[in-house]
């Protein structure tokens, strides 16, 4: 078993970077219909790092990997009229550097972002803690200083935990190891500070790279799939992290229906009108499915149903993209990502109506053209690890066998 979970480890490597690679490399362009209507837009990206800010129903989108470089920008996507529209805000303070597969979350007892972790560089993982003070039109930065250090990572699930103001961590990724590891972080003003959890449950799922949502009514994260735990590659679970105590516990859950086909770099997100978590997207080995699929899991019984949404035109299979649910306008956002073979996207996608009757509707504006850099790829025996320079950024990615923690 440890030698196939090293083979897999070694395997989701080598595809993420060639994935990532691509996006670089060949940047999505729009048709001049979806180009923003007054104002401008993020130039496309991928990995980026996205909150629902409820105040203002808009969301807010921090930094990532446009096709040119590495980001730490700020923008405000407005949802309240119904349609949507940028808005870049430049807030006061120091920056946090730029990065990619950063985290994010927003606070609303606070009015306010909290942005943590992500990597600087291929496999080299942050564990900085910022607040995005929201009370000001453009926020404000400020670094986070607590007195416990947080564990550093990149691609770790996130989620808000309203019932005990607190963000949750699970997992995620380290140069070449994957984590199991379970960290809270308290968000009292001027006291906030890191916690290692240790949740009770048996089994467990191991260590992961996935994405989470938070279940408000019954105070849990909830997840399915990912890269990781006991089978590598071919996760079909379903797990929640009752959040009810201080060190939470682990609870495998069985939904009844047909669960969906096993993936990573999908994205999840929670209706809160309707108590359910959806999934869209992902990906299996290195291709994309041909056509994306959607699914809803209700957390009240819970059970898988595959969506099935109308709409003239609908959005492609993609991965490492934004999910978030608009409370405001009871509706799913999706943006960006990468596409199979194309670079980040733009585009920003509407899934409206009520549960099984579901219909996509693309939102204008979409994002600015932007022409990719071709770089060169190459594959070193020696240092076991692949090299790539794309669009300005050039990356490392180490295959070795990696330590589970």
């Amino acid at each position: 078993m440890d030698r196939f979970m090293n083979l897999t480890m070694v395997f989701f490597r080598l595809a993420a970077v060639l994935v990532f690679a691509a996006m670089l490399q060949n940047p999505t362009r729009l048709s001049a219909a979806e180009q923003p209507l007054g104002g401008s837009a993020p130039s496309p990206r991928a990995l980026e790092a996205s909150a629902y800010d409820s105040n203002r129903s808009r969301m807010i989108m921090i930094g990532g990997a446009s096709s040119e470089r590495i980001e730490n920008d700020v923008w405000a996507l407005d949802l309240s009229s119904g349609s949507a529209r940028w808005q870049k805000l430049e807030p006061a303070g120091s920056l946090p550097r730029p990065r990619i597969w950063s985290h994010a979350i927003y606070d609303s007892a606070n009015n306010r972002v909290i942005s943590y972790g992500g990597a600087i560089a291929s496999n080299f993982a942050v564990n900085d803690t910022w607040s995005l003070d929201l009370t000001t039109e453009d926020g404000e930065w400020t670094q986070i200083r607590p007195p416990t250090a947080g564990p550093a990572r990149y691609g770790a699930t996130v989620v808000y935990d309203s019932a005990n103001q607190r963000m949750i961590v699970f997992g995620g990724g380290q140069g070449g190891a994957l984590y199991g590891d379970v960290w809270s972080f308290g968000l009292v003003p001027g006291s906030e500070d890191w916690t290692r959890m240790r949740p009770s449950g048996s089994p467990t799922p191991g260590q992961r790279q996935v994405t989470a949502a938070y279940d408000p009514e019954n105070n849990r994260m909830v997840f399915y799939s990912g890269f990781g735990g006991e089978r590598g590659f071919f996760n079909i679970d379903t797990w929640s992290l009752d959040l009810s105590t201080d060190d939470g516990a682990w609870i495998r859950i069985q939904p009844s229906g047909l669960s969906p086909i096993w993936r990573v770099w999908h994205s999840t997100t929670y209706d809160t009108v309707n108590k359910r978590m959806i999934i869209y997207g992902g990906i299996a080995f290195i291709s994309l499915p041909e056509k994306p699929d959607a699914f809803n899991l209700s957390v009240e019984q819970p059970a898988w149903v595959q969506l099935a949404p109308t709409g003239d035109t609908q959005p492609g299979p993609r991965v490492l993209f934004t999910l978030v649910f608009d409370s405001a306008g009871q509706r799913m956002i999706m943006y960006g990502g990468g596409q199979d073979g194309q670079g980040p996207t733009g585009d920003i996608w509407a899934m409206e109506g009520p549960p099984r009757s579901e219909t996509w509707r693309q939102l204008v504006p979409g994002a600015s053209a932007i022409v990719g850099n071709y770089g060169p790829m190459a594959y070193s025996l020696s240092e076991d690890a692949l090299w790539v320079s794309a669009g300005g950024i050039s990356l490392e990615m180490s295959l070795d066998n990696p330590n589970a923690k």
